[in-house]
């Protein structure tokens, strides 16, 4: 991975040099051409990708069809939710152009914490950094729904009316309310 996107990368944030060249040995170079399903939505956590050229996709199945969610472009993570809690993955991952991108291993990701390795400390602190700001950037797109489906009398513009089960679930989100 070239210098710069090292420095940009989330996950080498705070690393020693010594660290990044530790992380560095732990990941397998990986290629994936435009249109490349990377892994699919519920399949199985077997590690996290470290994008250094290149934009993917996330996409999500839902009741109308596969839907985008985001777009990520180098530098970036991903699989870092799965990595984490060891749970299946939550959203499909395509590349949208050639994408190289470094392969970490779950198993040895394990591995390494489990030995209380330092640079598995803080990459995992550092996991945890992008997964709250993508937790930071979905509660705001849900308060703008929310927002949107509540109305407003000053407003002349007519638009989409939101389900009053989707304002419902943006506001018990926003309140912490699970169910």
């Amino acid at each position: 991975m070239p210098e710069r996107g090292r420095s940009e990368t989330p996950l080498f944030q705070g690393l020693t040099p010594e660290q990044i060249e530790e992380l560095s040995s732990w990941l397998v170079r990986m290629e994936f051409v435009p249109g490349q399903q990377i892994f699919e939505e519920g399949s199985p956590s077997d590690g996290l990708y470290v994008v250094a050229r290149g934009k993917v996709e996330v996409l999500r199945s839902t009741p109308s069809g596969v839907m985008r969610i985001a777009e990520l472009n180098s530098p970036c993570v991903f699989g870092e939710m799965s990595l984490l809690n060891n749970e299946p993955r939550s959203a499909a991952i395509r590349s949208l152009t050639r994408v190289t991108a470094g392969y970490l291993n779950q198993g040895l990701y394990e591995e390494r914490v489990k030995e209380d390795n330092r640079t598995a400390m803080r990459i995992s602190l550092n996991l945890g950094k992008v997964a709250c700001e993508r937790l930071r950037a979905t509660t705001e797109k849900m308060l703008h729904m929310a927002e949107l489906g509540a109305g407003s009398e000053e407003q002349d513009a007519p638009r989409r009316k939101t389900p009053p089960e989707l304002k419902r679930l943006c506001t018990c989100f926003l309140k912490g309310d699970a169910s």
